[in-house]
């Protein structure tokens, strides 16, 4: 789906305020274009009837060299030939812009990077090593069980994805402004960053009256949007951890339980007209 030209504007507003509080913290803030390239990764994938809500912290940090590089179009195309995702009426050509982002899906995979799109270091493969390693854990651990799709791998990547739409599950970040920074570091007092991004943004998708169902990644991200935003905290029906926590596999099993058996509870055709709501 192509992203709406409001929604466009909420991003633009939204970075806005928010590049002020990322200058305060010490860092050097995104251009508004590369929050607007996440969004246009975010909206391209989101299923057509959405029946479940992941909020997450944040996309990565994308340094002004890897935003400088540009996906293959026609490779994209070529991998997507027979899915929900061909170009067509209100879906748009795969986004060519690279950044730290899921939904970008040269983020970890470079093989999708044209060789020639950045001039300026060029190895022997035509491409220099991206900043960015990508999120193993989140395709391991969350979208795979979400979507029932076992297997991984850069062809089994676009089998999830296509298991996410048929279920209707799409993931939100709660900040238009990256969090994680890379090399470990994080902006702190993040919380201002998630309230911006829910009232400029986050609750103009999430309107109220909004049936689908809604979960966390992030003890943090809970934390912060239902102390503070009590209409967001009427939306959600629970929280999990992130990947990257510190959790045994018997935790991991157990707190991942009940939004399994909601995925699983979910229609498997997004086409059906049954799902609660259109966003």
């Amino acid at each position: 789906m192509k992203l709406p030209i409001n929604m466009r504007d909420y991003i633009i507003a939204t970075h806005n305020r928010g590049t002020k509080f990322i200058d305060w913290a010490g860092f050097e803030p995104e251009p508004v274009e590369v929050a607007i390239a996440v969004e246009e990764h975010r909206w391209f994938w989101k299923p057509e009837t959405v029946r479940l809500i992941l909020v997450a912290e944040s996309h990565v940090y994308t340094t002004e060299h890897d935003f400088s590089y540009h996906l293959d179009v026609d490779k994209m195309k070529s991998l997507l030939d027979g899915t929900h995702f061909v170009q067509g009426h209100n879906q748009p050509a795969p986004i060519r812009e690279y950044v730290g982002l899921i939904y970008c899906l040269a983020y970890g995979d470079k093989m999708l990077l044209l060789p020639n799109s950045n001039p300026e270091i060029q190895h022997d493969d035509g491409t220099r090593k991206l900043s960015a390693r990508g999120t193993p854990q989140y395709w391991g651990q969350v979208f795979s069980p979400l979507a029932g799709v076992t297997s991984l791998g850069f062809e089994w990547k676009i089998k999830i994805l296509e298991g996410l739409y048929r279920k209707g599950i799409w993931l939100l970040d709660a900040s238009v402004h990256a969090i994680y920074r890379g090399e470990g570091k994080k902006v702190k007092d993040k919380d201002q960053l998630h309230v911006q991004w829910w009232d400029g943004y986050g609750k103009h998708i999430m309107q109220p009256g909004n049936q689908a169902h809604v979960w966390v990644i992030g003890k943090g991200v809970y934390k912060a949007l239902t102390s503070i935003r009590n209409d967001f905290a009427q939306m959600v029906s629970g929280c999990i951890s992130q990947p990257n926590a510190r959790l045994t596999n018997e935790e991991r099993a157990k707190e991942m339980e009940p939004l399994l058996e909601l995925a699983a509870s979910l229609p498997n055709n997004n086409k059906d007209g049954k799902a609660n709501i259109v966003i």
